[in-house]
């Protein structure tokens, strides 16, 4: 289960690391055309929220974290954190691995832990980027976690990020004509709603019908 921070990291290493990336990410979105964000009135101020996004590119956890006015914990691939830096980084902020394609419980228990304690957990619900643009078939671990957490979802499509980082590359693009975009779907409870259904909306929610 996840623990809340030690008071030090709680009041001066997290504000501190999380200022350094808001710089960060905002020298970034200089250098490439602004994020137009709609919807951003919808996410929930407060309490445990889960978010779903569709995944196309490596720059995604970072353009959303932009678009989302909460700090965010991520399900990330467990190879990232063979990294040390990047590992240091996101165990930081406590985002958390996943193994890919296995039913990853430690995983699980450990989003539904986040959400319970009023945190934000963010997931990109496909698993794996798409190499095309088109939505990837949905793991059903999404839909799992939201049923056992029992707190709201809401989804965000991101739109243009591919022409930042393209797939199977990892060096930004600096492309000011790209044209940017999050979107954010009205929260929802999904309490009582079996795996196809919380499935289901999600893929509305993050398609290109979205």
């Amino acid at each position: 289960m996840p623990e809340r921070y030690p008071p030090f990291i709680a009041r001066v290493v997290v504000p501190f690391f999380e200022a350094i990336f808001a710089i960060w990410t905002r020298i970034l979105t200089l250098r490439l055309s602004p994020l137009s964000c709609k919807g951003k009135a919808l996410v929930p101020r407060e309490g445990g929220l889960i978010i779903l996004s569709n995944h196309l590119s490596d720059i995604d956890p970072v353009m959303l974290q932009w678009a989302c006015p909460r700090p965010i914990h991520f399900m990330a691939k467990h190879e990232l954190f063979d990294y040390k830096f990047i590992g240091s980084m996101l165990r930081l902020f406590q985002s958390f691995p996943v193994k890919r394609n296995t039913a990853d419980r430690n995983a699980i228990k450990f989003a539904v832990g986040l959400a319970k304690m009023g945190e934000v957990v963010g997931m990109f619900p496909e698993g794996e980027l798409s190499e095309t643009g088109e939505l990837l078939p949905l793991l059903p671990g999404a839909a799992l976690i939201i049923r056992q957490a029992g707190v709201p979802a809401i989804c965000c499509r991101l739109e243009g990020t591919n022409s930042i980082i393209r797939y199977g590359r990892t060096v930004p693009n600096f492309n000011p004509g790209a044209k940017l975009s999050a979107r954010w779907s009205e929260p929802r409870d999904l309490t009582g709603l079996s795996n196809e259904e919380v499935l289901a909306w999600i893929q509305a929610n993050i398609g290109p019908e979205a």
